[in-house]
């Protein structure tokens, strides 16, 4: 199964699953996506530019506030979580230091650690 397909497939047997969207971090640009009908390509694009402030300087700095860490001292984050009313949003690189990136918008009372394994299953059939 490509990745392609594998996302279309999560975000399609994915309870809760509203969009599913696989991107490059330092071009902005959506690759691939998978998504409920009424999210636009708008909607995508604003899910990986938040990606980019999570798992980018900004986040890898906040983590560092948060860890007692100097700034700059550690790579950016590999994943992160943000939630919002009602959903969560992960963020999660394909690999480690990649610029590829998958986004998920989920319902707040999906399984995320399901979600997170069959994610990982994707990724390391095909990431």
């Amino acid at each position: 199964m490509t990745l392609a397909d594998g996302i279309d497939r999560l975000q399609r047997e994915t309870a809760g699953c509203r969009a599913l969207v696989f991107g490059d971090l330092d071009t902005r640009t959506v690759l691939r996506s998978a998504a409920a009908p009424d999210l636009r390509q708008e909607d995508h694009d604003a899910l990986l530019a938040e990606a980019a402030t999570c798992l980018g300087a900004p986040g890898a700095d906040l983590l560092a506030r948060a860890t007692g860490t100097e700034p700059g001292g550690d790579p950016a984050p590999e994943r992160a979580l943000r939630f919002a009313a009602g959903e969560i949003r992960l963020f999660r690189r394909t690999g480690p230091g990649a610029a590829e990136v998958v986004c998920a918008r989920l319902a707040g009372a999906s399984d995320l650690d399901a979600f997170d394994r069959a994610l990982s299953d994707l990724l390391g059939a095909d990431g």
